[in-house]
């Protein structure tokens, strides 16, 4: 059963346009980073990232790559291509940054707001966080 976040809804549209081409970065707004809190704890984030990685295997790996290198098969047919999740571009990201651009997805990448729970895409999140 898919869980609607209220809280995200009123959230999302806060963030700035989700158009993108290869030379656009993919950026949050300040005020949305501010109204998402992790509910992770630092000593639930092992446990989140074992659970985000059956997650990360089933839905994003097909693009981002099993390594999150941006390399997924499924990736090569994008107009902008998946991100390398292991760049220090998107490791130094937080993980409001990284939830808000899970939930809403961008171009060929879906949001994962309607097909996964907020404590699935957290754990997607604490995932991508161990990708090196």
């Amino acid at each position: 059963m898919i869980r609607r976040n209220c809280f995200l809804s009123a959230v999302l549209p806060l963030m700035v346009s989700m158009t993108a081409t290869a030379a656009e970065p993919w950026i949050v707004s300040t005020e949305s980073q501010k109204k998402i809190k992790n509910p992770v704890s630092k000593s639930q984030v092992s446990a989140a990232a074992l659970r985000g990685k059956v997650v990360y295997d089933k839905e994003c790996a097909s693009c981002h790559g099993e390594a999150g290198k941006g390399d997924g098969p499924d990736g090569l047919y994008f107009k902008v291509r998946p991100s390398d999740l292991t760049a220090k571009a998107i490791r130094s990201q937080s993980a409001e940054v990284l939830f808000v651009k899970v939930t809403s997805g961008r171009t060929d990448m879906p949001g994962f707001e309607n097909s996964l729970t907020e404590p699935a895409r957290w754990d997607v999140v604490h995932y991508i966080q161990t990708l090196q």
